[in-house]
Order: structure tokens, then C-alpha cells, then sequence
């Protein structure tokens, strides 16, 4: 049985991921200590305009609102802080889908084909073919995120019919599933039609979404991969890096055993794998 617990391609997604949630977050630490100096101000100055008020800012200027006005361009900012999380991160986690997908069907000893439909869709099809089960709404989810970040890039004026298909079917089944998950979404409404309203609470809870949808795809589909081409692969990998100790199997072989630990989290143990079988794998490199 395979015990991998992870893809070697989950980290750098994860990565990316979690820059576009610390910049979440700075915005939300930077608007709220910003409006602390601004609120100060415009209650001594209410009627004044942000070039009188900050004179040294060399940007205050460019905005010139009044001060009584600040108070809705923080709103805004954290909205629109919100909504560029969800176009990152849901670029992020689709370009994960299908750089998985396609690691998974060379392991599996296939091609990664395309329909054109959906990449979570495509991804949903190659686990059910390799026989990976996986809950239906964690792509559920995926659609619903993606097709919001549609409505943002396109500016669509009303919603598409995708979306009020999901309102009216799958938003219940979505919500279900989510409030059964030990996840801080902050009461995160997926049935709300105001698609072009954030608040930064909806842009934590989508960050949170995004990071469990995608690490829970890759420790499923690493359990799923079979053992002898993750063993192939990672001798592979090993002996592309280290072609001078070709001559040295026995610091090859623990080179390939820490690095199935490193990036599979996979113990490659003597019982299953003898270093006379990883030599083997050497060998055939």
C-alpha cells in the first residue's frame, strides 16, 4: 500500500498561496492602523481635504477627498484586497490542478488528455478513471470560487447561468459540507448574490478554502500513486542531481530514501524496498 502523504508539487502551490494570504492580512494590518491616524485627524478636521490635512504625503494630492470621505476608501480597499486574493489564489489552485494532473497520469503511466472542460473538472475525471476518491464538493467549491472570479475579470453586470444553477442546487450541499469541516470561514455565505462584495472576513474565509481544497487533492492523490513509479521517478530525480556518485550506490540509494521522505513524506523502509531493489531502480535509470 502506498503511505505517500504528499506531491512534490504541493509545496511551491502552498507557497504561492500563502504570499497572497500574508499580503491579505498586511492589508487588513495596514488599512486598520492607517485608519486609526486617519479617523484622528478627520474628527479635528472633517471638512479639510486629505492635501491640507497630510501636506508631507507627496500622494495625498492625487486622492484629494475630504476627510469625512476616508472612511469609505478604507472600505474599498479592503474589498478590493479581498478580491484580488480570489483571483490569485484561484489562478493559484487551478494551476496546481493541472500540474497534479498531469504528474499524477505520468505515474499512473498515462497522459494528462484534456476534454476542455473546466480544469477541476478535468482533474475530478482523472481521479474517478485511477480509481481516487475524493469528496465531489471540494470541486463544487472550486467552480463556485472560479466562476466569481470570472464575474470580477469579465465585469459581468448579472450573474451567469452557471451560478444561478449553483444557488438554486448546489449551494446548499456546499454550505453543508463546509460547516462540517473544522475550517474559520468567518460565516462565509455562498448563497450571497452580491458577487462583486467582499468584506476582508470573505477574503480570509476564501484564502482558508483555497489551502484545504488544495492539500487535501494532494494527499489524496499521493495515496493514490503507485509505489514502484514513485519509487522510479524519485531515483529518477536523484540521479539527474547526482550523476557523479552513478559509481556509489550506497549514497545514491540514501539520497533516493531521504528524498521520498522530503518530498512524499513516503519512508521507503528496508523491508518494502531493500537497497538491493532501489539498486535495481538505479540500474534502469
Amino acid at each position: 500500500m502506498n503511505t505517500a502523504q504528499r506531491t512534490p508539487l504541493l509545496k511551491s502551490f502552498r507557497n504561492r498561496l500563502d504570499i497572497a494570504n500574508d499580503q491579505l492580512c498586511f492589508s487588513a494590518f495596514y488599512a486598520y492602523e492607517a485608519s486609526q491616524l486617519v479617523s484622528a485627524k478627520a474628527a479635528k478636521q472633517p471638512d479639510s481635504f486629505t492635501s491640507e490635512v497630510f501636506d508631507r504625503n507627496p500622494f495625498s494630492s492625487r486622492i484629494h477627498r475630504c476627510m469625512n470621505d476616508m472612511a469609505n476608501f478604507q472600505t474599498e480597499f479592503l474589498a478590493q484586497a479581498s478580491a484580488t486574493a480570489l483571483h490569485v489564489g484561484v489562478e493559484t489552485l487551478l494551476a496546481y490542478m493541472s500540474a497534479v494532473r498531469s504528474h499524477s497520469s505520468s505515474l499512473h503511466g498515462g497522459e494528462a488528455s484534456s476534454m476542455g472542460n473546466p480544469e477541476e473538472e478535468e482533474l475530478l475525471k482523472h481521479l474517478q478513471d485511477v480509481s481516487c476518491i475524493l469528496e465531489k464538493e471540494l470541486f463544487d467549491t472550486t467552480s463556485y470560487l472560479r466562476r466569481r472570479r470570472n464575474h470580477l475579470v469579465h465585469m459581468l453586470a448579472d450573474p451567469t447561468n452557471e451560478m444561478k444553477r449553483f444557488w438554486n442546487k448546489g449551494a446548499c450541499f456546499v454550505t453543508d459540507f463546509w460547516s462540517k469541516r473544522p475550517a474559520q470561514l468567518f460565516d462565509f455565505d455562498f448563497f450571497s448574490q452580491d458577487l462583486a462584495e467582499f468584506t476582508i472576513e470573505d477574503g480570509f474565509a476564501i484564502m482558508n478554502i483555497l489551502r484545504i481544497i488544495m492539500s487535501d487533492i494532494d494527499r489524496a492523490i499521493a495515496s493514490s500513486l503507485p509505489q514502484d513509479a514513485v519509487l522510479k521517478e524519485v531515483t529518477h530525480r536523484t540521479v539527474d542531481r547526482s550523476k557523479h556518485l552513478l559509481g556509489n550506490h550506497g549514497r545514491l540509494i540514501r539520497k533516493i530514501r531521504a528524498l521520498a521522505v522530503l518530498e512524499y513524506g513516503l519512508d521507503l523502509d528496508e523491508k518494502s524496498y531493500p537497497d538491493s531493489a532501489i539498486s535495481v531502480a538505479i540500474e534502469a535509470y
